[in-house]
């Protein structure tokens, strides 16, 4: 895959790449800690850490390889464009209430 910066600063690509690079670097860590630490609290931390990171990279693969799901257009709401979204449900008022 194209290093990030074969691409100019003003294609995405080359913010994306640099971005998918720390990931990779994320990855790797989180999977060498793992080892290194006894605490199961911890161990599930670093382990869901790299497969999170993990899911992240495979999505900016298929956007700097131009994948046309990768390229969808959405709204604000995340929905696809021209796809008919759920209404929101409200979310709970969690602030403590004034004095």
């Amino acid at each position: 895959m194209p290093h990030y910066s074969w691409y100019p600063e003003d294609d995405p690509r080359h913010h994306t790449g640099r971005l998918h690079d720390v990931l990779t670097t994320v990855v790797r860590v989180a999977r060498e800690e793992l080892g290194k630490v006894d605490d199961p609290g911890a161990q599930a931390l670093l382990e869901t850490t790299a497969e999170v990171c993990t899911g992240l990279e495979a999505a900016f693969e298929r956007y700097e390889r131009r994948e046309p799901a990768a390229w969808r257009e959405h709204d604000r709401t995340g929905a696809r464009a021209g796809a008919s979204a759920a209404p929101a449900r409200p979310r709970a008022d969690t602030r403590p209430s004034p004095s």
